[in-house]
């Protein structure tokens, strides 16, 4: 027998040798049949892959199902209903993992779907997962801190499915950061060289996420938010309905970004809803129904008063920071201050990189501070207090009143450019400096647009002032030629010259007109403007978008 045996044993070894000598002679290595990518172990692998497959398509027939008891079953939850019923058809549950055949998948049991993969192995009995969540100061995102221990060779790491870097050991631990830009579970998986595996999960909250706003309190709330830090950026918030925010002077609007520290920087969607009944009465500065913003604002229209304005105040926003654009924005805020400068309905500065475009001033707006110091400048716009970047299509209607430096679009300009504007409100300064479109025009070196510049514009408002006044462009500082206007016009009247000032400049040029010429001027201004057909503007030329 033992013969029998030893002969069997003789035969099946031969057998072998002589299959592998055939493979080697048909030029197939051992490599190719049980290396890490041979023939061999795809076949496991394959085989492996199918059976996951086949393990997930059985769990999400059951949450299908599951769908299903969700909305017809009155005794459905998303707990201990979902645990029975996976349990019943034969699989086994560990809180939001499901093992079917083996196989481990983390489910989403508020959405009854599978959010990742685990593959096959066993629970660790030795790895632990220590897993916490900070969130960013500007609530932008949160940092996920890990730390591994227990292992002596980990092979995967995963975060909500997605693999990433195994860190080197160090002091007998794998320690680990990831950032994560979304509120949510985040699960921790970890697999071991023994197939053995460890999962530890955390719940991501405080993101800043986008919203909509339907209420003064919810408008309130996200202006308390970014207030307390929360800078936006990359989210947007959309108001879904006008909004009237009842202001009194017991009921004041506080500016959604305080001050420079405090900056909105996101998108901000007024969807064309009005918000009405804004009312501030401060001397602080940064007033507005924003204060200082580093942002996208469009599509809103604001109503209310603002009195006793400090420094930097501005309808939409005091203050715009650089990559900023404040697009289809309409202020109808009265604007009263005695003691602020850079004050503008639609902003009291714009800092180089900004664009105001499409927008437009209704409210009359007052500012005289400086008056205790004859050498510092007000600077007061029906668009902008100051303009160092860009102002595009945009008009005014408001009465302009300051100390020193007026305009119906800007107080000053320096280092930016007017374009395709209009102004008919009144303009008066106490002072000097007053123009229908703008009360200051210089250059300064350093300047980043690398010019100043004020094009395709008319004004009929009417300019007073003590000194340096003019229908168009009040004074002009530099006669270099980075300062330049073309193709402006005002309406002749009370001998007030187009362009006010000491100093003459070939490359500034604004022209007087009547009252019948200005309104034949639609194709001389350009295509940003049309012609007034339904009597809008009393007959003078419009801008395309109105």
């Amino acid at each position: 027998m033992k013969n029998e045996n030893f002969q069997r044993g003789i035969t099946l070894i031969a057998l072998v040798v002589t299959i592998i000598v055939l493979i080697i002679l048909a030029g197939v290595s051992i490599a190719m049949i049980i290396g890490d990518n041979g023939i061999i172990t795809q076949a496991q692998n394959a085989k492996r892959e199918t059976e996951e497959a086949q393990a997930r398509e059985k769990l999400e027939l059951a949450l299908i199902d599951l769908q299903t008891e969700k909305y017809m079953n009155s005794n459905y939850n998303a707990e201990q209903f979902v645990t029975d019923y996976l349990t019943n058809r034969g699989m086994v549950v560990q809180d939001n993992i499901v093992i079917v055949d083996g196989y481990q998948f983390v489910i989403d049991r508020e959405n009854l779907t599978i959010t990742q993969s685990l593959g096959k192995g066993t629970e660790s009995q030795t790895i632990e997962i220590a897993l916490n969540s900070n969130l960013a100061s500007d609530y932008t995102k949160a940092t996920l801190s890990i730390e591994i221990q227990g292992s002596d060779a980990i092979s995967k790491i995963q975060i909500n499915g997605v693999e990433v870097s195994v860190p080197e050991k160090t002091e007998n631990k794998y320690t680990l950061t990831q950032d994560v830009e979304a509120n949510g579970n985040y699960n921790v998986y970890v697999l071991d060289s023994n197939e053995e595996y460890k999962i530890a999960q955390v719940q991501v909250t405080g993101i800043s996420e986008d919203i909509q706003i339907s209420t003064k309190e919810e408008l309130a709330s996200f202006r308390d938010r970014v207030n307390n830090g929360a800078t936006y950026e990359g989210r947007t918030i959309t108001l879904q309905n006008d909004i009237d925010l009842q202001g009194s002077a017991d009921n004041q609007w506080i500016p959604i970004g305080r001050d420079d520290s405090i900056v909105f920087k996101g998108t901000f969607d007024g969807d064309n809803h009005v918000i009405r009944n804004l009312y501030i009465d401060t001397t602080e500065s940064y007033q507005g129904l924003f204060g200082s913003v580093q942002a996208t604002i469009e599509n809103v229209t604001v109503t209310g008063s603002i009195v006793n304005a400090g420094p930097y105040t501005g309808g939409i926003a005091a203050n715009l920071i650089g990559n900023t654009q404040i697009r289809n924005c309409h202020n109808q805020i009265v604007i009263q201050s005695e003691n602020g400068y850079n004050v503008g309905g639609i902003t009291g500065n714009a800092n180089p990189e900004t664009h105001i475009i499409n927008c437009s001033n209704k409210g009359n707006i007052t500012a005289l501070g400086y008056k205790q110091d004859g050498n510092m400048e007000t600077a007061v716009g029906g668009v902008a207090g100051t303009v160092h970047g860009y102002v595009e299509g945009c008009y005014n209607t408001g009465n302009i009143y300051g100390y020193r430096l007026a305009g119906g679009i800007s107080g000053g300009i320096a280092q930016g450019e007017i374009k395709d504007c209009y102004n008919t409100g009144d303009i008066k300064v106490d002072n000097e400096k007053a123009g229908g479109i703008s009360g200051y025009i210089h250059y300064y070196s350093g300047a980043t647009v690398g010019f100043t510049r004020i094009i395709n514009t008319y004004s009929t408002g009417k300019v007073t002032g003590n000194s340096e006044i003019g229908a168009s462009i009040g004074r002009i500082t530099y006669e270099e030629i980075p300062v330049e206007a073309s193709n402006n016009y005002a309406l002749n009247q009370n001998n007030v010259p187009a362009i006010g000032g000491s100093i003459t400049n070939t490359n500034v040029k604004a022209d007087l007109k009547t009252s019948d010429e200005l309104k034949q001027l639609t194709t001389t201004l350009g295509s940003a403007f049309k012609a007034d057909t339904k009597n809008i503007n009393d007959g003078y030329p419009i801008l395309t978008w109105q």
